[in-house]
Parts: C-alpha cells; sequence; structure tokens
C-alpha cells in the first residue's frame, strides 16, 4: 500500500474535522481505501454508501406510537368517513366508563 501525499493528508486532515477527527470510523475507512489507490471524492462516496446501509447503533430507538388525540382517534382514523369516525369514537369512549 502506497502512503498518501502530504495534500492528501491535509486534505483528509481538514475534512476530519467535519467527522470527529481522524480516529473516527469514516476517516479510517477514508484513509484506507485512499491507500488503496482511490480518489478522496471516491473514498467518500463509497464510505457514505457503506455508512448508510449499516444501522447507528447510537441512534435512538423509534419512539412509541402516538397517543390517540381528541375525540381518541389515531391519524389514520381521522382520514375515514365521518360515519365511521363517530363509530370509533362512540366506542372509545364506552371503554373508558366504569360500570
Amino acid at each position: 500500500m502506497p502512503e498518501l501525499s502530504k495534500a492528501q493528508m491535509e486534505k483528509l486532515k481538514e475534512h476530519s474535522k467535519k467527522h470527529g477527527g481522524m480516529g473516527s470510523k469514516h476517516m479510517r475507512m477514508m484513509k484506507k481505501m485512499m491507500k488503496d489507490g482511490a480518489s478522496f471524492s471516491k473514498a467518500h462516496s463509497e464510505t457514505m454508501k457503506m455508512e448508510k446501509k449499516k444501522p447507528d447503533r447510537e441512534k435512538k430507538e423509534k419512539p412509541m406510537r402516538k397517543k390517540k388525540e381528541e375525540g381518541g382517534l389515531t391519524k389514520k382514523q381521522k382520514k375515514l368517513p365521518e360515519k365511521l369516525k363517530k363509530a370509533i369514537s362512540k366506542k372509545n369512549n364506552m371503554s373508558k366508563t366504569n360500570y
């Protein structure tokens, strides 16, 4: 593997400011690809593609489904005809009553 030129290293160091430093996974992948002969642009685009394919473990889990809004209807139910909305709302309200 050939070493990177001084200009290439400078460009990588400048770019690393956007990705958390030279030790970040993004920068390590780019540096390896460039040592294997890829241009900066090619290494960057390939690295970005790889990062999109793998889910980021640091991302938060998806939020829970939103609670039903006024009238006890979900967003999907709100798109239904008015007659069905009333029936669903009435059913939801009846389930809340104490016997």
